[in-house]
Order: C-alpha cells, then structure tokens, then sequence
C-alpha cells in the first residue's frame, strides 16, 4: 500500500506541474482503481478523471467495459460518497465509495447516452425514500460528470430533466445546497450544447443573484454557443 500511496503521490505531482504521463503510469492508475484498500482506489480514481478531464481518452473504452461487468443488479446500489453528490469539484469527492459506483462514474467521462440512462433507469414501485434520494443524487452526479462530454440529443434530455428543478425552486432560498449545486453544474455544462429556444430557459439562473454568482464564481459562468 505505501509503495502504491508514493507512487500516486507522484502522480499528484506531476499533474500539478502539467507533466504529461507516460504509458506506465497511465498503467499503474488504471490497475489502482481496483486496490482492495478503498483509499488507495479511490487515489487511484482521482488521478484517472483528472487525466481524462486533460484529454488523456484511452481509458474510457476499457472503463466503459469494467463498468458494465460491474453494474449491479439493482440501482439502489449504485451510491457516490456519503450518499450525496458534492459541488463544485463533485467527482473529487466522490471516488470514496463502493468499486462498482465508481466504476460507473467513471464511465460517465465518455458521455455516452446509452449509459446515463442506464444510471438513471426509475426504481421499482414501492422504493424507501432513502433509496429514492440516494438514486436521484448518484444519477446528478452522473450527469454531472458527463454533461461535458454528451451529445446534443442527451443535452437536450438532461435540460428536461433538471430546467424543471430550478424553475420550481422558492425564491426565497438564502443558501444553496449539494442538490443545488449539482443542478447547477449540469445545465452550466449542458448550455453551449442546446439550441437557442432552450438556452432562453436559463433566465432564473442569469436575474436570481444566488443562482448567477455560484455560477459564476464556482462553474466559469454560462457559456453561449458561437
């Protein structure tokens, strides 16, 4: 374990000084993810979403493949750490749970829209509202990861999804919470993505301060296509 801490640790570094890594690193990540210590996986896991957020892509077939032959059998036991979906920096905080939930947020990095709605498949009637929560937020923060990555179709999906949230939130709300804040980041990330009668939706996000400066200062503002 120690040898494989060091050995992340410089990997952290390395990133910090924008050093591009090698194939045996790339190697090394890919086969930590899958360490029996969960703090080590999870290490492991952040360093390969922050290569894949740096455009390093050769993982994610692999990953996609990984993920599917570790989807469990019912989505409930799909959970991010702690049962909620953190923001900003969402995926950071997420990598503390169980191999098979981070497998598939993982996965997420390749927008794919066959998997996004696999994640967000309705639970069986009669689910505990403990269940029903903790599937609504592993389903934002996979959103969340992908919404970069997805097509156009799917950004249209995940704006019918989450646009019906904000405009039901009370004005009257002085703080903003994780859910929130996962709302957020998904339709920030979506917006270049949508046509222009959608983008119009966005004006509650632009005239409620709370809304505009989280966005602003947390997700680098709305962005509009050219």
């Amino acid at each position: 374990m120690h040898c494989a801490l060091r050995a992340m640790h410089g990997l952290l570094r390395a990133g910090q000084e924008r050093v591009i890594p090698t194939e045996r690193a790339r190697a090394l990540v890919l086969g930590l993810i899958d360490h029996p210590d969960d703090d080590v996986a999870a290490i492991a896991c952040v360093l390969l979403a922050l290569q894949i957020r740096a455009g390093d892509t050769t993982s994610l077939p692999l990953l996609r493949d990984r993920a599917l032959a570790a989807w469990p059998e019912h989505p409930t036991e799909l959970v991010p750490a702690a049962g909620l979906a953190p923001a900003p920096g969402m995926a950071e905080y997420s990598w503390g749970s169980d191999r098979a939930s981070r497998l598939v947020l993982l996965a997420m990095h390749g927008g794919e829209r066959e998997l996004l709605l696999r994640v967000a498949e309705p639970l069986p009637d009669g689910a505990v509202p403990a269940a029903v929560r903790r599937h609504a937020h592993f389903t934002l923060l996979a959103a969340s990861i992908a919404a970069p990555y997805v097509d156009a179709a799917t950004a249209r999906q995940l704006h019918s999804w989450y646009m019906p949230h904000v405009q039901a939130w009370d004005l009257e709300t002085k703080a903003l919470t994780t859910w929130h804040c996962g709302v957020l980041a998904v339709l920030t990330r979506i917006h270049p993505l949508l046509p222009a009668e959608l983008q119009q939706t966005y004006g509650r996000l632009r005239e409620w301060p709370l809304l505009r400066d989280h966005v602003d200062q947390h997700l680098g503002g709305l962005q509009r296509t050219p």
